[in-house]
């Protein structure tokens, strides 16, 4: 009987670690947060962002004519149009949603030097660099682009990358 609880045990551990956390997540619309802010662009109106999202904004603050998506209980999207047509869109997450054990910030040093030398540093390569996990969109503007990686010890990392050569411009983090 005890080997049987055992198995039980061991095929939930199995197939519940398949599942992201963000995964677990019970998203609102059409598409988890992540997804929502690849799909989400800068031209986008807020009714061409209704659409995608799968559920309606609320204007949140009308001096900055900012709006709100609720993804999730926990996550949503911001979408400010100051004076023009094009939206800054910066993403609503906990850290614990998307923190994860195998981000390494073993090679901090390195990926430093490689931001100072501007050329140097992309997406891809910086994941690599911290251990293949990729980072999570924060925030989209018509110059750049920003990631987040956070690992179990709430040590961050945002990434700044510019659109035009898709070279990393800043780091800024706690790590």
């Amino acid at each position: 009987m005890k080997l049987r609880h055992l198995f039980v045990v061991l095929f939930l551990m199995i197939v519940l670690s398949g599942c992201s956390k963000e995964e677990a997540v019970d998203a609102k619309g059409k598409c988890t947060v992540a997804e929502c802010m690849e799909m989400v662009d800068v031209d986008n109106s807020v009714a061409d962002i209704n659409e995608i999202i799968g559920v309606d904004g609320i204007l949140v603050d009308a001096g900055y004519n900012e709006y709100y998506w609720e993804i999730s209980e926990d996550a949503g999207i911001y979408v400010t149009y100051y004076d023009t047509d094009v939206g800054e869109i910066r993403v609503e997450i906990p850290d614990e949603l998307i923190a994860s054990r195998k981000l390494s910030f073993a090679k901090i040093n390195e990926i430093e030097t490689l931001v100072n030398d501007e050329d140097s540093l992309d997406y891809q390569k910086l994941v690599d660099m911290l251990g293949d996990v990729e980072g999570v969109l924060i925030e989209k503007n018509t110059d750049s682009l920003t990631y987040k990686w956070v690992d179990n010890d709430n040590k961050y990392l945002n990434a700044t990358f510019s659109r035009d050569t898709g070279k990393c411009i800043m780091l800024t983090g706690m790590y």
